[in-house]
């Protein structure tokens, strides 16, 4: 039994979503800190409205916040940043380097403004830090130990966050009544233009999307663990970030969705 359990972890060394996974994790990263550009004045300039206030005194939140107290280090970081993101995107055995500082220093940024990158980002950089030593095709022992830590830690991930809003879903009267998205829906700086002034009235179906959500988000973390129904389950992830992505006007949280289902993707994996 321990023997096909220890072969089944160690396949996930050369599971092929790991060669494309740091791409587009590092990628979604790059494309938010490019829609940040013109609001980045927002932050650090005369106007900075949305600079978050308040601060901590541990040694971790002390550095991870330090553009509190040295606002001048703000090119620094903001402009290094994409650059580090960028060289994250290859598959070398020294990725790690670049992804180590571009994890950081998105940390950074997001600790000082995170109502300027969104909610989303926070799972996207968790993401990336669970990516940070993988290598496909090593040829290191260590190197395919830790792409196996590292796939397995992000298919944990997903199962817990899914949990997670399965019991939050449970527990809110508008979700279990069905009045979620009809409320939501009416918050209008949430959604695009075009998408929630011709879905607003659509009462019904809204109703019984909401039904839906909580019925997929209780499923998904066991239907995600049984091999039949793996591929459907992260082909509705996929869809469920991608309509995010396109009607939100937060993209960081389609693509936080898109990433709970990246790890689940091509997975063929035996026991033999």
């Amino acid at each position: 039994m321990m023997d096909r359990i220890t072969s089944y972890y160690f396949q996930f060394a050369e599971h092929r979503a790991l060669r494309f996974m740091p791409r587009i994790i590092y990628g979604f990263l790059f494309v938010l800190w490019l829609i940040t550009l013109p609001y980045s004045g927002l932050v650090w300039g005369a106007d900075n409205v949305l600079f978050r206030f308040g601060l901590v005194d541990s040694l971790l939140d002390n550095a991870v916040l330090r553009l509190y107290y040295q606002p001048e280090l703000f090119p620094w970081i903001y402009y290094t940043h994409p650059i580090f993101l960028l060289l994250s995107l290859r598959n070398s055995a020294y990725s790690f380097i670049p992804r180590i500082l571009a994890w950081f220093s998105g940390l950074m940024l997001y600790a000082a403004a995170e109502n300027l990158f969104g909610t989303g980002v926070i799972l996207l950089l968790q993401t990336a830090f669970l990516l940070v030593p993988v290598h496909y095709e090593s040829t290191s022992n260590v190197r395919l130990w830790f792409n196996s830590l590292s796939m397995l830690a992000m298919r944990i991930q997903t199962i817990v966050i899914l949990i997670v809003i399965g019991m939050f879903a449970w527990g809110s009267a508008q979700w279990k009544g069905g009045d979620a998205l009809y409320y939501w829906m009416h918050q209008g700086y949430q959604f695009r233009l075009f998408a929630g002034s011709s879905a607003r009235e659509a009462t019904g179906v809204l109703h019984a999307l909401s039904l839906v959500c909580v019925g997929l988000f209780t499923l998904m973390p066991f239907t995600l663990l049984i091999r039949h129904t793996r591929f459907y389950s992260t082909l509705v992830l996929l869809v469920i970030g991608t309509i995010s992505v396109l009607f939100l006007t937060n993209m960081a949280t389609g693509f936080a969705i898109i990433s709970l289902a990246l790890p689940w993707i091509d997975a063929r994996e035996t026991y033999d």
